[in-house]
């Protein structure tokens, strides 16, 4: 009976979009993230082509807040009862009652929304491919593709095969 409800919350879709999403570095505290669209042959190829980040699997910055708004959301929701609310610190005016407090969905997904719309037309600006390039190299995120789960997963699976294949390449050979 125990094993049912698990099940069910792992199999439930938010849960799924929740672990893909991570999967592909779309978490808090993650630096950059690829599509979760990205093929497995795509993340390969372009971890052997370092020099020319974005040209096979796209990089971008994650989707997540940064932690100085986090850290507002926090500060707002631990002085509520004296203080402003989120909406009212970043100079908003509030359609939030008094005695009412927003969700921490609600804050996350607005905050989530706003970035998602700036990265959008940051990517809308910047049509140029060597000028995508460059800008990949200047903010570092060539570095921190190497971080992603799913890049590290397929790295690790490289590195497993060559080593699994090494015994008996020595074995034939030895003999």
């Amino acid at each position: 009976k125990l094993s049912v409800a698990c099940k069910e919350l792992v199999s439930h879709k938010h849960a799924i979009s929740l672990a893909e999403c991570y999967f592909c570095g779309d978490y808090f505290g993650s630096k950059a993230r690829i599509a979760e669209e990205a093929t497995w042959l795509a993340i390969f190829v372009q971890v052997f082509l370092p020099f020319l980040p974005g040209t096979v699997c796209e990089v971008f910055p994650s989707s997540w807040p940064t932690k100085s708004k986090r850290r507002l959301a926090r500060t707002s929701r631990n002085t509520r009862k004296s203080g402003p609310t989120l909406s009212e610190a970043e100079g908003e005016k509030s359609t939030i009652g008094e005695d009412e407090e927003p969700e921490d969905w609600a804050v996350r997904f607005k905050a989530r929304k706003e970035f998602l719309q700036q990265v959008a037309d940051h990517e809308s600006d910047t049509k140029d491919a060597l000028e995508d390039v460059a800008h990949d190299l200047r903010s570092g995120r060539v570095l921190y593709f190497y971080a992603i789960p799913k890049v590290k997963f397929l790295i690790h699976q490289i590195f497993y095969l060559c080593y699994i294949l090494l015994l008996p390449y020595i074995l034939v050979t030895q003999s």
